[in-house]
């Protein structure tokens, strides 16, 4: 167990360059040598790869992985703007007898097309979080995470947007996943442009029931202080060759269910649906050229909906809360006696709507914040405790409640485990930390966090220098970190994905039987590194490299053996804006038609 005391020292050493590898292992002698600061994940290409070979720059792409990596993130614009705001691109990478190839596409969604081609008045501007253009509505950057079917079909998402779905062998933008008619928006009364491309509030994270193959897709809007916008939670069931049906949600006393942050994931289990009002604020007042920073709500609330009911109409939910702030859970798919066990990686003191901003000052010296860095998300103003909960679905009431804190859940993002196995139990999962740059961690964050009743270590006693990236393979049962890897200063890691080996059974909960593939940032290159998913203190067991990968800022991940082609479901463009289109002004009606296609 590291002590915080140890954490302080290490950080220490790995603000001067060096590497300090986790559990006592040397690391393997395939990791590079630590490297300067870089800022590459504020940089990203549009140029775009067709099939292209990967380089192997250490050691040797193992023969029996098996098929295909997909990775979404956006495209940074490199004006301070934050991160999440960016045109989607896709990498997917195929492995096949020891070689491994890389394909990159923008999505070229029709909000994508309209964006491309508008000049003028007419030009999109990003507002904080969002981009818009006052005559042709809002982006729908679906750049955010993959979420595939039991077939192989793929959609990308957004947590502001419909989904879309795309082609696994092409990577083309398909269609969107409903009629702009069929989903709610979240404000109304905006001007025609608005109406032909709404803002959606959706979820980054919908689920195809790998059981049911049948999609679960959320659309809402929180109440907002000072608009008449009026909330509404609503729970979308597409089975994948219709239009989608609309379930509004209420709680136990018939009143409408309200999500207040965020709806940034879904999960099921056999009998219901679980919606996290998460960690992930977006405030609205940022739209109108606002700069607003308020603190997320210190604990993470949870709708369990009973999916028997989710046929249209109404169906009635049961709020759980939780002390401690979260955006990404996991939960069993076995819910037996009602009995749903949960796994939250919470966020305490961390904000990832907030990014940095021109002007804004360290917390340790009150020194500005690196122009180089305007635009990264701010760094967390506390560690992330991982928790373990089993809740009554009926009452909501939480039955047990576990803890993990570990000086090493610094930072902790993204994840992946083996989804092959619906009824594994939470077991096993692997997840990249950024660690902790001083440099991001703002006097605006801290003071909104410094009186956050859960904080585990005092803010005087935070780091100053700057702490590497690491990978983890956590146990969700037992509550600890079973393997970890520190990289080198200068590395940073990205989107981990879990990749079975062939022939090697599905799953129990364990992740002996594959490799961790990950996106990782280095000061002169961006590389794809090849992990033992159960030896990651071993370090990488091959480094890919191609002269032009310039991945920048990356999200979500998924894993599919084959490549399957898209649905049959389209979304007809003259049916979705034809109606609207009268309204429009002229010069914008008729880009409409012309980059659209719609009469």
């Amino acid at each position: 167990m590291v002590t915080r005391r140890d954490w302080v020292r290490l950080s220490a050493l790995g603000g001067v360059g060096g590497a300090v590898v986790g559990c006592g292992s040397s690391g393997g002698n395939l990791l590079p040598p630590p490297g300067p600061e870089h800022d590459s994940i504020l940089r990203g290409t549009r140029e775009e790869l067709d099939d292209a070979s990967l380089e192997v720059v250490a050691g040797q792409v193992p023969g029996d992985m098996l098929g295909f990596v997909f990775v979404v993130g956006g495209v940074p614009y490199g004006d301070g703007t934050p991160l999440f705001t960016g045109d989607a691109m896709v990498l997917r990478l195929r492995f096949e007898g020891g070689d491994a190839r890389a394909k990159t596409r923008l999505l070229r969604t029709d909000d994508f097309l309209l964006d491309q081609a508008a000049t003028g008045e007419l030009a999109y501007r990003n507002l904080g979080m969002v981009r818009l253009s006052t005559h042709l509505g809002a982006r729908d950057f679906v750049n955010t995470a993959l979420v595939p079917s039991p077939s192989g079909r793929l959609l990308a998402t957004y947590d502001a947007g419909r989904p879309w779905e795309i082609d696994p062998e092409t990577l083309d933008a398909i269609t969107p996943v409903g009629l702009v008619d069929t989903w709610r928006p979240m404000f109304t009364g905006l001007g025609p442009g608005f109406d032909l491309l709404p803002i959606h509030m959706s979820s980054a994270h919908p689920v195809w029931d790998p059981v049911e193959d049948r999609a679960y897709l959320v659309n809402w809007a929180p109440p907002i202080e000072g608009l008449s916008s009026e909330p509404f939670l609503r729970v979308l069931t597409w089975a994948g060759d219709d239009e989608p049906v609309a379930t509004e949600i209420v709680d136990g006393e018939g009143n409408l269910a309200r999500i207040t942050q965020s709806l940034h994931q879904l999960q099921v289990t056999e009998r219901y649906l679980l919606l996290n009002d998460g960690a992930f604020a977006i405030e609205p007042e940022q739209m109108t050229g606002r700069d607003v920073t308020r603190a997320q709500r210190p604990s993470t609330v949870i709708w369990v909906v009973p999916k028997a009911q989710l046929t249209g109409g109404q169906a009635t939910a049961v709020r759980v809360e939780i002390p401690g702030e979260s955006a990404h859970f996991l939960v069993e798919r076995s819910d037996a006696d009602d009995r749903l066990t949960i796994a939250l990686m919470h966020q305490h003191s961390a904000d990832p709507s907030e990014w940095v901003r021109a002007g804004d000052v360290r917390y340790h010296d009150g020194a500005p914040v690196p122009a180089s860095k305007v635009g990264m998300m701010v760094s967390p103003a506390d560690l992330t405790p991982h928790g373990r909960y089993v809740v009554d679905a009926r009452t909501g009431a939480v039955l047990e409640s576990r803890l993990l804190d570990d000086e090493r859940l610094q930072g902790v993002t993204l994840w992946s485990r083996d989804e092959r196995n619906a009824a594994q139990p939470l077991a096993e999962s692997l997840w990249v930390t950024l660690g902790f740059d001083p440099d991001l961690m703002t006097t605006r964050i801290t003071d909104a966090y410094r009186d956050h009743p859960h904080r585990i270590v005092p803010l005087d006693e935070m780091p100053t220098v700057t702490t590497p990236g690491r990978m983890m393979r956590l146990d969700h049962a037992g509550l600890s970190v079973l393997d970890d890897l520190e990289l080198p200063f200068g590395w940073l890691p990205m989107s981990p994905t879990f990749v079975p080996r062939r022939n090697g059974g599905a799953s129990s909960g364990g992740l002996g039987d594959g490799y961790l593939v990950t996106i990782v940032l280095g000061p002169d290159g961006d590389e794809v590194w090849i992990l033992d998913a159960g030896d990651l203190a071993r370090g990488p067991i091959a480094r890919l490299r191609h002269p032009r990968l310039d991945v920048g800022f990356s999200l979500h991940t998924c894993w599919l053996p084959d490549l399957a082609p898209p649905g049959e479901y389209r979304v007809d463009r003259q049916v979705d804006y034809g109606a609207k289109l009268d309204a429009l002004r002229e010069d914008a009606r008729a880009l409409v038609r012309t980059v659209l296609g719609v009469s």
